[in-house]
């Protein structure tokens, strides 16, 4: 039917032809897959499959495709290897079984000790990034005599303070880099407490752990 009437019958749309032919890939699919492997896989390159995905849409000829050229969810044409249409989804296991194959998309698998949220991941890699003294910017200077490094950018993401500060005309808006980073004195907050902001960007540590007035 597929290999010898069809071809006769290009360009035209023959009903019976396609109910049997629909019939047909309905019975195999009802099958074992081992039952008819055999005899399926023989003509794997034989163009047997409707692939089209609206078989009485006049505008869409019917393109006849061998079960080696077309692969589910490949969402694209090219050399060769076709993306399964509409009308033979429904036969999947069948396509599959005849030589068809299937794309696997990647997917992010979670484990069991993924449980952090984005935000808890962004917020340990700018630290990170921190610790390790990469691409920071600034370094502010609490109470006495060790100093914090950290990010502007970050910072003035999570703290309307120093996005006030560090997006406007003053000094701390200027240019800065991890080799001149930019001096910003906090004389009356201590070291823990500036450490807890800038280690966790937390706006709710800055209210609680950090004097300092948030316009």
């Amino acid at each position: 039917m597929t290999t010898r009437i069809a071809p006769e019958l290009e360009g035209q749309r023959n009903l019976e032809l396609l109910q049997n032919i629909k019939a047909t890939y309905t019975w195999l699919q009802a099958r074992e897959a081992d039952e008819v492997a055999p005899y399926l896989q023989e003509h794997a390159g034989s163009p047997l499959w409707i692939n089209v995905n609206d078989v009485m849409a006049p505008d869409e000829p019917w393109v006849w495709r061998a079960a080696s050229e077309l692969i589910f969810d490949l969402q694209f044409d090219a050399n060769g290897k076709y993306d399964v249409k509409d009308y033979l989804t429904p036969y999947k296991s069948l396509l599959l079984t005849a030589g068809a194959r299937e794309f696997k998309h990647a997917k992010y698998r979670e484990t069991a000790t993924s449980t952090r949220s984005y935000g808890e991941t962004l917020r340990t890699g700018w630290n990170g990034l921190r610790l390790e003294d990469k691409l920071t910017d600034v370094v502010f200077v609490p109470a006495g005599d060790q100093v914090v490094k950290a990010h502007r950018g970050m910072m003035a993401a999570m703290v309307p303070h120093f996005r006030a500060a560090f997006s406007g005309d003053w000094r701390e808006g200027s240019v800065a880099s991890t080799a001149e980073p930019l001096n910003y004195p906090l004389p009356e907050v201590t070291h823990f407490g500036i450490t807890s902001v800038v280690g966790k960007h937390s706006y709710l540590a800055l209210k609680f752990a950090v004097n300092i007035r948030c316009s």
